[in-house]
């Protein structure tokens, strides 16, 4: 598919971006407030469209395989449209900039950069400098490792990001990551400059405050701690954090 071809992805009205996506908890994912959905994923077997349809099966979720290549999957529930693109994140998002496409939603829940499945962290400046020309104002940005995430966690993400009321009462920042001065990036010289006045809002985080540690977690156990003026849709995120070990969500709002 020509990455320049604007209506291969169809009409749509707001596109959800997830870099290093995986090919599970898509059906929790495709109830997020888009109706098109690109993802991107460099292996292949993560992506395969028989473990993707299981997934959606196992969770009673119905999916429909339109079409698929040597390089991408394409697939449709509930009138949604998600295509999976096998590349490099830095490619799908060029895809997206050549077809003057808008991100309303960037999602950037286990990228891999910890494990080292991924050679540049989706949160880091360079990669983030590539999303936000083509960002919607207001976009909705939802991480599981933020810089203020980060900060208030232990240094090993594989213990998780503490559960308990003093670390939600710590979720306190509004720019995310500390302001920058933004600079062109080597690897995408097709975007503008960063407008320094990127602010992150933070709006929620999806928690687990009375979470025991010696018994699985619940949906009981889940909470989203409201911290903007915007609701979040973080509750349409949990089986991330039930069913596949996510630790801890923020919801941000992109301004400028």
């Amino acid at each position: 598919m020509p990455a320049s071809d604007k209506f291969a992805f169809g009409q749509h009205t707001r596109l959800c971006f997830y870099p290093s996506s995986g090919g599970t908890a898509l059906w929790a994912l495709m109830r997020l407030d888009c109706d098109l959905f690109v993802l991107a994923d460099k292996c292949r077997e993560a992506v395969s469209w028989q473990r993707i349809q299981a997934d959606f099966k196992k969770n009673g979720q119905p999916v429909e395989l339109m079409h698929s290549g040597a390089g991408h999957l394409c697939f449709r529930s509930l009138n949604k449209t998600a295509w999976i693109f096998i590349e490099d994140n830095s490619a799908t998002l060029e895809r997206l900039h050549r077809a003057h496409l808008t991100i309303h939603h960037f999602v950037g829940i286990g990228d891999g950069c910890s494990e080292g499945g991924n050679h540049a962290c989706v949160h880091d400046r360079p990669f983030l400098s590539c999303v936000l020309p083509l960002a919607g104002l207001g976009m909705v940005y939802t991480t599981d490792h933020s810089r203020p995430l980060e900060r208030k966690r232990p240094y090993n993400w594989s213990a998780g990001v503490p559960n308990h009321p003093k670390f939600s009462d710590m979720v306190a920042w509004h720019n995310f990551p500390e302001p920058p001065t933004w600079e062109r990036a080597d690897e995408c010289d097709w975007h503008e400059p960063v407008n320094s006045s990127v602010r992150f809002e933070l709006q929620g985080v999806l928690v687990a405050p009375q979470r025991s540690t010696h018994e699985p977690l619940k949906e009981s156990d889940m909470q989203v701690l409201p911290k903007g003026d915007f609701s979040t849709q973080l509750v349409n995120l949990i089986p991330f954090r039930l069913q596949y070990g996510r630790g801890v969500l923020a919801e941000y709002r992109v301004f400028w």
